[in-house]
């Protein structure tokens, strides 16, 4: 009787301590900011968050849905655009994407990473 007490007591023990299991995204799919391409890292980001506002054929914003038309938004002195998709208190302007969510913190890292080199 005794030993199976200690049975039941040991398979329960292991299969709470099994439950305490925590999936932490950072941990498990870490921001890669090294490397970046604008095709394969940058544009995806881009076309998911600032469309259809800065992409498609009539945007009505700044047009920046082109390797070579966000790289010079990015270069320009004058631009905000970190300033805004970082939401950044002392940011004069609207923070984007408007009317959404804040980007994740890896897809702005990843951002500020390849601003950087302007891999195509």
């Amino acid at each position: 009787m005794t030993k199976k007490i200690i049975f039941f007591a040991l398979i329960l023990s292991v299969s709470w301590l099994g439950s305490c299991y925590r999936d932490v995204e950072e941990e498990l799919y870490p921001c890669e900011t090294t490397g970046l391409k604008y095709s394969v890292d940058i544009a995806p980001i881009i076309k998911a968050n600032c469309s259809p506002c800065h992409i498609g054929t009539l945007p009505t914003e700044t047009f920046f849905g082109t390797y070579e038309t966000l790289k010079a938004v990015m270069e320009d002195p004058n631009s905000s655009f970190l300033c805004r998709i970082n939401h950044d208190a002392d940011c004069p302007e609207n923070f984007m994407p408007k009317d959404r969510s804040k980007l994740s913190d890896c897809a702005i890292s990843k951002i500020e990473a390849w601003a950087i080199d302007y891999q195509p």
